[in-house]
């Protein structure tokens, strides 16, 4: 059992969890959702009890958001159940966010091809960053109806971004090259050296 108070008490705190290292999809399906709903409850809780401002504020880092909140789901009831149950828990959550003082960062290679539109459009901002010009164009469609930057945002190198939001877009936004970068063996070797 987890111990939500003391993972979020401290301002400085870290705590990591991953699926990777598990086998069948169904199992990381069923931990992701027990995590995803256990996060939802302490905060709400915290909440309810009026204890939230003696807690720092929150930020959830969700790697491949696709693979939770999928647009497609499994063909398999038992994963397709669960699939549906992780986007509904994570639209609540999403929406919670700003009561309980929590930001969620998520990534994913193909925003509105691949993540179920129930979360996609909860974000508040999409740093759009390097890719494929219709993906691109896609992500500006929903949240401007002008997808000109997009060729633009297409040919960025690495560390350059747009922000797009209901408010419009900026760009182009210099950021340090995230760490998890996928390396390239043309370019960085092989990663050992």
């Amino acid at each position: 059992l987890l111990d939500w108070d003391e993972i979020m008490a401290e301002e400085r705190h870290v705590t990591a969890f991953t699926v990777h290292m598990m086998r069948e999809k169904s199992d990381k399906l069923a931990i992701l959702s027990y995590l995803l709903d256990r996060l939802y409850d302490a905060r709400q809780e915290l909440l309810r009890r009026h204890r939230l401002e003696e807690y720092p504020p929150l930020t959830v880092v969700m790697r491949e958001l696709h693979t939770i909140a999928p647009r497609t789901k499994s063909e398999q009831d038992s994963e397709s159940t669960t699939e549906s149950y992780l986007v509904e828990t994570l639209a609540e959550l999403m929406a919670l966010m700003r009561h309980v003082n929590m930001d969620i960062i998520a990534d994913t290679q193909k925003f509105k091809q691949q993540l179920s539109p129930r979360v996609s459009k909860l974000f508040h901002r999409i740093y759009c960053f390097k890719g494929q010009k219709p993906d691109i164009q896609d992500v500006f469609r929903t949240r401007v109806s002008n997808t000109d930057p997009a060729s633009t945002v297409a040919s960025y190198e690495t560390g350059v971004c747009a922000l797009v939001s209901d408010e419009g877009y900026r760009l182009p936004i210099r950021t340090a090259p995230p760490r998890f970068h996928h390396l390239d063996a043309s370019q960085d070797g092989g990663g050992l050296s």
